[in-house]
């Protein structure tokens, strides 16, 4: 990636690079969870999933939310490579554990998703 666009990685490893990314994560899904136990009335999620080009099932939920100073919140809260199939009640598990995760599942207004047979299930 960083050859293609003539530059160069100011990590000298993967491992640093990928350790960077999660510590990241790890700090902003901690700030994510204290604004969203005081800050917000609901929340509501996108869902898509897709196969990469490299064949992995990829799976997102972006969400959407007003603070209680009406300052609109977008946050992609998952996007996780899907183990076993496509089914609904795989990615229901996905939603559910994001839910008890960042305790918000008794204010979770819409969930908005395409048309496929797999959104009912998991709903």
């Amino acid at each position: 990636m960083f050859i293609t666009h003539g530059r160069r990685c100011a990590y000298r490893s993967r491992l640093t690079l990928r350790n960077y990314i999660f510590d990241d994560f790890y700090l902003r899904r901690k700030r994510l969870k204290l604004e969203l136990s005081r800050n917000y009335i609901s929340i509501s999620f996108t869902l898509d999933m897709w196969t990469s080009p490299n064949q992995k099932p990829i799976f997102t939920i972006i969400s959407r939310w007003y603070t209680t100073d009406f300052e609109e919140r977008e946050e992609v809260l998952e996007f996780v490579k899907v183990r076993g199939s496509h089914v609904g009640e795989d990615l229901a598990k996905v939603v559910k554990k994001l839910c008890i995760e960042l305790s918000i599942r008794n204010k979770l207004f819409a969930i908005i998703g395409d048309n496929t047979s797999n959104n009912s299930t998991l709903c």
